[in-house]
């Protein structure tokens, strides 16, 4: 609950200003847009998370009842699909296409990678924020426009490199971005650190129950 309401002052913040820019398309302030890869021939190991649709909810929310993984030989062989913290993720394709989440400060992992349903986007210096980019995407008229491309097809929605690339978007000036960067910069950094606490807090809970339920069969088996 916290977390959605900080998210929700970086969204008035950033409803303020995007509505000041000029007409452009996505594609002019993204440095990377890349997707991963996934073995799909044989289990991998539990190594390195390889983040997937069904793990995306949005940032500060991630599903890890539903990871999955990749080995470590596979991850150092990949050329592509690796995650840095502060980078900007898109649900490309199904029934979902559309969401958006972002990594920072080792939320959800502090290594991992994507799988080939997932696009990494990286801004350039036309607008310089991962956060302003995040907030672009969170829009909600900007995913019903790539939610819209996404569907148009008759097969699964799904959105290829250059129907994100050529999204109609405003594009307020770089100054006005990074005054904004400047503002919800805290905000973004607090996101990430609650979600962090509130994933040792699940883990020491579960471990907790785990070893109370021991225990009481083991208490159950001596009174027998």
């Amino acid at each position: 609950m916290l977390n959605h309401h900080l998210e929700e002052i970086g969204k008035t913040l950033f409803d303020e200003m995007y509505p000041l820019g000029n007409i452009a398309q996505l594609g002019n302030i993204i440095k990377t847009l890349e997707s991963g890869t996934r073995p799909k021939d044989r289990e991998e190991t539990d190594d390195i998370p390889s983040i997937g649709a069904e793990n995306i909810e949005r940032f500060g929310q991630y599903d890890y009842t539903k990871e999955k993984f990749i080995s470590s030989d596979y991850f150092k062989n990949l050329k592509r699909g690796i995650v840095h913290s502060g980078d900007v993720l898109l649900y490309k394709d199904g029934a979902y296409t559309g969401k958006v989440s972002m990594t920072l400060d080792n939320f959800p992992h502090d290594k991992a990678a994507i799988n080939e349903h997932v696009f990494i986007l990286r801004p350039n210096k036309l607008a310089p924020s991962s956060f302003f980019l995040y907030y672009l995407l969170l829009d909600d008229e900007n995913r019903q426009a790539l939610f819209s491309r996404a569907s148009s097809k008759a097969a699964q929605p799904g959105l290829n490199q250059t129907e994100v690339k050529t999204l109609p978007i405003l594009l307020p000036t770089t100054e006005v971005i990074i005054k904004f960067d400047e503002k919800v910069t805290p905000l973004m950094h607090q996101i990430a650190k609650n979600a962090n606490e509130n994933r040792k807090l699940a883990s020491l809970r579960d471990t907790l129950l785990s070893k109370l339920m021991s225990e009481e069969i083991l208490v159950t088996q001596a009174t027998k």
